[in-house]
């Protein structure tokens, strides 16, 4: 929540030209991602999808935490706007990469859940929130609350389906 400390990150590296040929184009990468990141936080969640799209990870490689959570926030953030088809895309490549990716497995369900329920997809939407339930619910207590609150659209979303 600190938006002055990150916007001094971002221009830190926003600024970095190495004669490096990765540390350049990574820094340019990461610089826009924390400027994507200070956008949603601040609601401008259009402004945040353009600055996702103008990340160039293809060409910098995976750096291994943020490059998957740019693409869990663009998922949200396209969930958000109701661009459900290309959410459910974005959601879908998490846990696919790096190990490192498989922390943010549960938040991608929990997504896909909610944007397949929206869309009244029951099935799916269960699937997933049953995978959230599974995933979180001998995590920690916050993780545990949201696990908590998958099995209960679990149990909401079967007695409608076994009507």
């Amino acid at each position: 929540g600190d938006m002055a400390t990150a916007a001094k990150a971002a221009a830190r590296l926003a600024a970095i030209a190495e004669p490096d040929s990765e540390t350049t184009p990574t820094a340019t990468a990461l610089a826009l991602s924390v400027r994507a990141r200070m956008a949603a936080a601040a609601g401008d969640s259009a402004k945040a999808l353009e600055m996702l799209e103008q990340v160039q990870w293809a060409h910098v490689g995976r750096v291994a935490a943020a490059e998957p959570m740019d693409r869990l926030l663009r998922a949200d953030l396209l969930a958000a706007a109701g661009r459900n088809a290309d959410a459910l895309r974005w959601y879908a490549t998490i846990g696919n990469g790096s190990p490192q990716e498989l922390p943010l497995v549960g938040f991608a369900a929990l997504g896909m859940a909610r944007v397949n329920e929206r869309l009244g997809d029951r099935a799916a939407a269960l699937r997933e929130y049953r995978r959230v339930a599974s995933l979180w619910g001998q995590a920690d207590a916050p993780l545990q609350a949201l696990a908590i609150a998958a099995g209960k659209r679990v149990t909401a979303l079967d007695s409608v389906v076994q009507r």
